[in-house]
C-alpha cells in the first residue's frame, strides 16, 4: 500500500475511535435524561416520572393484590375501577 493510503486509513480509524469515546454509555446511570427525538434534556418532573415508573407500578400492583386478592372478604371488589396514575412522558 501507498503511504498516503495508510495515513488516510489511520486518520479514518482515529476519527471513529474519537467519536465512539465521546458517546454516552447508555448502560451507565445518567444524571439527566435526554430525548432521542430532540436531543435535548428532559424536564426534571418528566424525568422523575419516567425513572420511577417501575416502582410506581409495583406499588400499584401491591395495593391491588392486598385490597382485592389477599383479604377475605376483600376490601374492594376485583372489578372496581382503579385510580389512574398520570405519569408524565416525553410526548406530554
Amino acid at each position: 500500500m501507498h503511504k498516503t493510503r495508510v495515513r488516510k486509513d489511520e486518520d479514518a480509524v482515529s476519527t471513529i475511535v474519537h467519536l465512539v469515546k465521546s458517546w454516552v454509555n447508555l448502560f451507565e446511570e445518567a444524571r439527566e435524561l435526554i430525548s432521542i427525538w430532540t436531543a435535548k434534556q428532559v424536564p426534571e418532573d418528566i424525568s422523575s416520572d419516567l425513572k420511577n415508573a417501575k416502582d410506581i407500578g409495583v406499588e400499584c400492583y401491591t395495593n391491588f393484590k392486598a385490597k382485592r386478592l389477599e383479604t377475605d372478604p376483600s376490601i374492594k371488589r376485583f372489578h372496581d375501577p382503579m385510580k389512574m396514575n398520570k405519569l408524565k412522558t416525553i410526548s406530554n
